[in-house]
């Protein structure tokens, strides 16, 4: 039974072990809007993938790559969004929805009857949005009209709105009522610990209802039935931890957030903790504001630094948050199952490390005096009991309510025997284990002066991390890790150490720049001296073999080909050498392209030797004794903007946008996961897994089989139109007058990882016949468009060639009024009356008014040819020079000139019918006999 007991202590413990798997990837967020804090109520993300947050100052939405920030007259306490988009907010004695404005993008309130209150929910079912407070819920259909608006019965107050099994529900603190037809009835429906429901949330995929109880216990509904979730209640009652929100990652994983432990993940079938994630793993902050889920299996969690994203699904694991390693990390190893981290500082190994602490407690050990009733007792450790439990409430009501703090609390009836009962052997076990053993107590209460007590203290376990330890013998700057003979090799500006587990040793003291292992069994060593070295291990002994002559050559590396041939490299040379040969080793040489200096990687690929640096690559032609640039790879690969190399030799190009490795054979692979860390430097394959460190000095573990498990499911859209007059909403038939002519697009598609590397793609239809390039920028503008009909056709690469199309958006800009059909018609009609008035004018009966005639005559023939004129210039619809417009013009009025002939004998004509004869008809031939 002694042996039993520290195995089951272990096992009770167990929750709080931090494993040797790493922590989760989190990505941190800080939306650095002028006057806007951190100080986050709510959050939700729409189909799209868009992220909505309801802060202090206002509403904050954010893509991935811009945060936009709309503010509104009081805090924002709640955020929910419909099917289409639009988002609807409550808060200090206000609640509305977000439309377009005159000025842009603003809060609309929908509070007309001016209640007070704070409006701590904000819900949304079908097509009804729920406003609730501790007073009052009030809610609106999507025309703007209420269906429902109801205040709290007496000594009530409403705690969360929520959708049942197709009903919908509003919990009060004393009773919970279903919605019916606009009306509050008094359900039955009630919890297995007869408490009031604080929250509830749906899983999406397998529809399982997460509730959480007032009384801080959680359980599942599915269909009809309701079960406790055992392990997640246990884990809550231990750690005396407290959950005010809960939402479903997937649908395995649920998160809930507390105010002091971070935000706890569970497997929801299981009731076993995944993970904490609080300050240990890498959160700034373990008390959360909100918490919500996203599209792509991502968990967002607000606290007072910022927000932080959480995607457990995602198989990369972070090392970086284990204490105890100093310096920036430069290289990683794996020896005896101990992963090594070297950095400017020395060489840490990430160790088990138990935390105990010391307990006082004591036992009695003789009765001074004997009476059958002592004056004074001894107290032992209190248990709580379920009616001494403190009814919980929600955090952002507790934040702001305190009626609720003076009233009667609910007690907790329950049969402790059947509780006993339900308990295993294992649980009444533990429960045992975990109490003062057989005449211990922690307190004495009253004098001691009649009962002698012995004090005792006993050394307990209370947690289990890992952590990083120091080797010994290692203080500096370690840049380079080599396996050799069954040792592992540290090298860097202080000489090659061997490690042995926790300590090292020195065995070979110089500056070393590189070691390389070559293919007769020995080390090449390149030193600051400039000098290169070869080192043999016999058994236990260092031994150097040869100091090969380079000629006062800085040797920056050294390589083994396929074949066995060894070689030095400098930044502009590279060397065959023959270590057989200690005179004159250099049996080839080879110039390199490297006017940037920059440091060479060397492999062998496809039998070929490949020197690859920033400028492209190059293989080592040995039949025509040169050095040959490889344009068939620089295609395929693109240029090399960063290059590694790991251990085994095999080289990784970063393109820009991607990092690709080449394997011996030529074979090419994109490795999705390695594109999160665009800018590492160092990477190698260790155990079947990948191990980088980024820019930011952190270590990052990469699962190689879950590679494929990356989820994608953010939509690309148009998230914003902007004219010359500002926004445009994307409803409706969308107009532009002729001088609003200047429209511009922006595209999104949520990348929230950096791993999709989205670029944009578009056609104006009306405009263009073909694409636009594929581009990142998704901004899209169109200046000074020519009236016409047009429909914009967006569409989005990822970085694993998946197109997304957005929505057609139609558009149509409208000519000026004198170009409208229904001003041509006019000026026609004027024009016609004008000729009319001409005509009749210049009857004989008006030659009384032969200058009036004259003038008017002359007036017209100059407008109608000008209107003639204007409307084939229009009609060409050709923008060029002023002398070629003048062009043009002349020979548009050299063209209507007869016409203008024709025109002028009409109105002379005065309507003579035999004058517009001879003029409409041509002349009859005479025939001569």
């Amino acid at each position: 039974m002694k042996k039993l007991i520290p195995i089951l202590l272990s096992i009770l413990l167990n929750h709080h072990i931090r494993a040797q798997n790493g922590d989760y990837l989190l990505t941190h967020y800080d939306p650095a809007v002028v006057g806007v804090d951190n100080v986050n109520y709510d959050m939700i993300v729409d189909k799209n993938g868009m992220l909505s947050i309801a802060n202090r100052s206002g509403v904050l939405q954010f893509d991935g790559k811009s945060w936009q920030f709309i503010a509104t007259p009081m805090a924002a306490l709640s955020i929910t969004v419909s099917n289409d988009g639009s988002l609807y907010v409550g808060g200090v004695n206000d609640y509305g929805y977000i439309g377009l404005g005159n000025s842009g993008f603003e809060f609309f309130s929908l509070n007309a009857n001016d209640q007070q209150g704070l409006f701590f929910q904000a819900f949304r079912h079908d097509d009804v949005a729920f406003f609730l407070s501790q007073q009052t819920i009030i809610a609106y259909s999507e025309d703007g009209s209420v269906v429902l608006s109801a205040e709290a019965p007496d000594n009530n107050h409403f705690l969360t709105v929520f959708e049942l099994r197709g009903q919908l529900f509003v919990q009060s603190d004393l009773a919970l009522y279903i919605i019916d037809n606009g009306e509050l009835i008094q359900s039955d429906l009630r919890l297995p610990d007869n408490s009031e429901i604080e929250f509830i949330t749906q899983n999406e995929e397998s529809k399982q209802y997460l509730i959480g109880s007032t009384l801080n216990n959680i359980y599942l509904a599915d269909g009809e039935q309701m079960q406790p979730v055992e392990g997640i209640n246990k884990y809550l009652r231990e750690n005396d931890t407290y959950v005010f929100q809960a939402v479903w990652i997937t649908a395995d994983l649920l998160a809930l957030s507390t105010i002091d432990a971070g935000c706890l993940i569970f497997n929801a079938a299981t009731g076993a903790l995944v993970s904490a994630v609080d300050q240990g793993s890498g959160l700034p902050d373990n008390e959360i504001m909100a918490i919500a889920s996203d599209n792509e299996e991502g968990l967002w969690v607000a606290h007072e630094f910022g927000l932080t994203r959480v995607v457990p699904k995602i198989p990369v694991r972070s090392f970086s948050n284990y204490t105890g390693i100093e310096g920036n990390p430069l290289a990683i190893s794996m020896w005896d199952d101990k992963i090594y981290v070297s950095t400017n500082d020395g060489v840490y190994f990430l160790d088990k490390e138990e935390v105990f602490q010391n307990t006082v407690y004591y036992t009695v050990v003789q009765n001074k005096k004997s009476k059958p009733s002592p004056k004074f007792s001894v107290k032992e450790e209190e248990q709580p009991t379920e009616d001494k439990k403190r009814k919980k409430k929600g955090f952002l009501k507790g934040l702001f309510s305190g009626s609720n703090d003076d009233k009667e609390e609910k007690e907790v009836t329950g049969d402790e025997d059947e509780e006993k009962k339900k308990k295993g052997f294992f649980g009444r076990l533990a429960e045992k284990i975990t109490q003062p053993f057989s005449g211990e107590v922690k307190t004495i209460k009253g004098k001691s002066d009649e009962v002698k007590y012995k004090r005792n203290v006993k050394r307990e376990l209370i947690s289990t991390n890992f952590v990083y330890q120091k080797v010994d013998g290692i203080g500096s700057k370690i840049k380079q890790f080599t396996q050799y003979k069954g040792h592992l090799l540290a090298s860097g500006n202080s000489g090659l150490y061997e490690i042995d587990g926790e300590t090292s040793h020195l065995v070979i003291d110089e500056h070393i720049r590189f070691v390389n292992a070559t293919s007769n069994g020995t080390l090449i060593i390149g030193t600051y001296n400039n000098s290169v070295k070869e080192f043999e291990l016999d058994d236990d002994l260092w031994i150097e073999v040869a100091e090969l002559p380079v000629y006062n050559q800085i040797i920056v590396g050294a390589f083994s080909d396929a074949v066995g041939r060894n070689w030095l490299i400098s930044n502009d040379q590279i060397h065959q050498i023959d270590l057989e040969s200690f005179d004159q080793p250099i049996v080839e040489s080879y110039q390199i392209p490297n006017q940037f200096i920059d440091h060479p990687r060397t492999v062998s690929i496809n039998d070929r030797i490949y020197l690859i640096n920033n400028l492209g690559y190059f293989f080592i032609d040995e039949s025509a004794g040169m050095v040959k640039a490889d344009s068939t790879l620089l295609n395929r690969l693109g240029q090399p903007i960063k290059h590694l190399q790991q251990s085994n030799g095999l080289v990784w190009i970063f393109d820009g946008s991607n990092w690709h490795r080449i394997s011996a054979d030529g074979a090419i692979t994109e490795m999705r996961l390695a594109d999160l860390f665009p800018n590492m430097s160092f990477i190698d394959e260790i155990a079947g897994n990948l191990w980088v460190v980024d820019d930011f000095n952190d270590v990052y573990k990469l699962n190689l089989e879950e590679e494929t498990n990356i989820k994608h499911a953010n939509k690309m859209f148009v998230r914003e139109i902007m004219s010359k007059n500002g926004p445009v909403s994307k409803s409706g038939n969308l107009t532009f007058n002729f001088d609003n002519n200047s429209i511009r697009f922006e595209l999104s598609r949520p990348d929230y990882l950096g791993i999709a590397q989205v670029e944009y793609q578009y056609q104006l239809v009306g405009l263009m016949t073909d694409w636009s390039e594929w581009s990142s920028n998704n901004i899209v503008d169109f200046n000074y468009l020519p009236p016409n009909e047009y429909s914009l056709v967006a569409r989005s690469k990822d970085a694993f060639g998946e197109i997304q199309v957005s929505e057609e958006f139609q558009f149509t800009i409208q000519p000026p009024y004198w170009q409208r059909p229904w001003f041509y018609a006019v000026q026609i009609l004027v024009f016609a009356s004008m000729i009319y008035g001409s005509v009749r004018l210049n009857k004989a009966t008006a030659r009384n008014y032969a200058l009036l005639t004259e003038g008017l005559t002359l007036f017209t023939i100059i407008l109608t040819i000008e209107f003639l004129q204007t409307i084939a210039g229009s009609s060409l619809g050709i923008e060029t020079s002023p002398v070629i417009d003048f062009a043009i013009d002349a020979s548009i009025a050299v063209m209507i000139f007869p016409f203008e002939l024709v025109l002028k004998k009409v109105i002379k004509s005065g309507g003579d019918k035999t004058a517009l004869k001879k003029l409409l008809k041509p002349k009859e031939i005479i025939k001569v006999d």
